[in-house]
């Protein structure tokens, strides 16, 4: 009985060994449970950021897409009012050939240079019919463009 007695002694304290290992393993398994919730809390916030980081760069390009068009506009402008140089408000072949390759200067403009030629010559000449080709290109109707919608004016 003494025998059994020390065998059941000494199978305990190998159990209560076991048994403390096993918490280790508990303990660690619940660390590593929690670090995985972090990971994945920390992965759901730096999606978001990262999210809000793109939207917030769609929004900073558009802005500067505008500011570039505006920009490339207003040379255009300035181009037009420029080339009438006799100011007689009509505008020669000359003039209506050096406000072409002018305005084809322009980084990200890209002219079609005979049928611009020709549909400001249809249109009267004048810096009126240019404004008006120029209008009707920005609106991006292909009702209103000139000549079925055909790419008169592109801006890159």
């Amino acid at each position: 009985m003494e025998r059994e007695l020390n065998n059941l002694k000494y199978e305990k304290e190998r159990l209560d060994v076991e048994n403390e290992k096993l918490k280790g393993s508990v303990k660690n398994f619940e660390d590593l449970n929690e670090a995985f919730e972090e990971i994945r809390e920390m992965e759901n916030a730096s999606l978001n950021i990262l999210e809000s980081q793109l939207q917030e760069s769609e929004k900073i390009l558009d802005r500067l897409e505008a500011t570039s068009l505006n920009k490339v506009l207003q040379n255009i402008f300035q181009i037009i009012f420029a080339t009438d140089k006799d100011e007689n408000d009509l505008l020669s072949d000359d003039e209506i050939d050096s406000l072409i390759k002018r305005v084809e200067g322009i980084n990200g403009v890209e002219i079609n240079d005979e049928l611009c030629k020709r549909l400001i010559i249809e249109s009267g000449r004048n810096i009126e019919a240019v404004l008006g080709l120029v209008r009707s290109v920005l609106d991006n109707d292909p009702n209103t463009m000139p000549d079925g919608g055909e790419n008169i004016i592109r801006f890159l």
